[in-house]
């Protein structure tokens, strides 16, 4: 029986210890990317849509202020809309008849 000396750490095992922790290593950066790159969208699609919707709401206060949006606004004959000037609507639903 021969006495056999085992080192603990043999160059085999280091090598695999450095490459579990390089590929652990590389999976947290790809995840963290992956979530702050998530939050990140998020947040922006939030702020465009509040500045979308303050735009839009800036126009129609806008073409609200025009005179001629008023005036016809404010003569149209009752139960008829100046879009709709026949008073036809498709089915049930209310608005112009576009068939």
């Amino acid at each position: 029986m021969g006495f056999r000396f085992v080192v603990p750490f043999s160059n085999r095992f280091s090598a695999n210890l450095k490459a579990r922790m390089i590929l652990l290593v590389c999976l947290l950066v790809l995840t963290l990317t992956l979530v702050a790159g998530g939050v990140y969208t998020v947040t922006i699609g939030e702020v465009l849509e509040e500045q979308i919707g303050r735009r839009a709401l800036d126009v129609a206060r806008t073409v609200a202020q025009i005179p001629l949006v008023r005036e016809h606004i404010t003569k149209a004959p009752s139960g008829r809309h100046p879009a709709n000037p026949g008073g036809k609507t498709s089915g049930n639903r209310p608005g112009p008849n576009l068939s």
